[in-house]
């Protein structure tokens, strides 16, 4: 009882520090949006891939100064979100080092993607476009969301439900695409930025999936219900699986042992795991490599066995053999004439009398 009661009390305290987290990150948001609307800060927070090397907080700064209220709003909901359906699996470390790592891995994409473009089509729009917001971190909750949501995390009966609850267990199941569609909207209608910053929605929902999948716990999540392609629904999924294969392949050939981390490749090499797990890891969950069942003669009935099955093979073929050859003499014979001689030869002289 006395274990049952320090569990429930650390979960309490967990939960609390979780949702204390939740609120100190709207409140930094929050005045960071205030600050941006008010004082020219753009050039100095936001990412620049240009100034970027030389000017290195911006990949920190580019994700939590947000230009635009409506994306203000949905990163608020969002953290409440996250803070009451992960208040009994997150605490408040993990959940700042997640939002920490989702947050560098983005811009870090993101930057890497336009100085490539920059090299490809030599437009200076790409090294000098100020890009920042909320949205790669939002793309990062989404897909936290989406885990929970795999695990059963929609506790909510469809009867039973309020509005706001069959709302929210509907972002849960479809944050990653809801959040691909919502960031091209507000960047359509409200022209708070440039189109590149749908980068950072693409990018956070990769960041925070591949932390979630590879490095979460040491092991990461495993589970075929939670690889890339089964973040969308299952027409955009199918096509996404040989995506997933391509990148797999890429990344785990050039990167040296270190991609995907040995920690889960021992889990998912383990006896009681499907074969191929890697190749699932980006949403390949039907492609299945299985090796060959094992040949052993270490059984001396089951070597004798092999032996007979072998003697029987080769004595069936030799007399196939053998009775084919014998048919075709036999009908090469009777097919040559039998004609017997009459006369003896002109040149052998018949014997004189004496």
């Amino acid at each position: 009882m006395a274990t049952a009661m320090e569990w429930a009390r650390l979960r309490a305290q967990a939960a609390s520090e979780l949702e204390v987290a939740a609120a100190a990150l709207c409140a930094v948001v929050t005045v960071c949006h205030v600050l941006v609307r008010l004082l020219p800060l753009e050039a100095v927070v936001f990412l620049a891939p240009g100034d970027a090397l030389i000017e290195p907080w911006q990949f920190v700064t580019a994700n939590i100064f947000e230009d635009s209220t409506p994306n203000l709003l949905l990163m608020v909901w969002l953290l409440y979100l996250t803070s009451t359906r992960l208040h009994n699996s997150w605490g408040a470390h993990e959940a700042v080092r997640f939002v920490s790592v989702v947050a560098v891995l983005q811009t870090t994409a993101t930057w890497i993607t336009m100085v490539a473009l920059y090299i490809l089509f030599r437009h200076e729009h790409f090294l000098f476009a100020r890009l920042g917001g909320c949205t790669g971190l939002i793309g990062g909750l989404s897909v936290v969301l989406k885990q929970q949501a795999t695990r059963g995390g929609t506790m909510h009966a469809a009867e039973t439900a309020n509005a706001a609850e069959r709302a929210a267990d509907f972002v849960m199941e479809h944050g990653p695409l809801l959040q691909l569609v919502w960031s091209g909207a507000v960047l359509a209608l409200s022209h708070s930025g440039p189109p590149d910053e749908l980068l950072f929605a693409w990018y956070g929902i990769l960041a925070g999936w591949t932390y979630l999948r590879y490095y979460q716990a040491a092991t990461g999540d495993c589970r075929e219900a939670f690889a890339f392609a089964e973040l969308f629904p299952p027409p955009l999924s199918a096509g996404l699986r040989p995506i997933g294969l391509a990148c797999f392949g890429a990344f785990s050939s050039c990167c040296c042992g270190f991609f995907p981390p040995p920690a889960h490749a021992a889990i998912a090499s383990q006896p009681d795991s499907r074969p191929g797990v890697l190749y699932s890891a980006l949403g390949l969950s039907e492609i299945v490599v299985e090796a060959p069942p094992p040949v052993t003669t270490q059984d001396p009935e089951l070597a004798e066995r092999r032996r007979q099955r072998a003697r029987d093979l080769l004595e069936q073929r030799l007399a196939h053999k053998l009775a084919t050859a014998g048919d075709a003499t036999t009908s090469v014979a009777a097919s040559l004439p039998s004609q017997a001689p009459t006369t003896a030869p002109a040149s052998v002289a018949a014997p004189s009398a004496a």
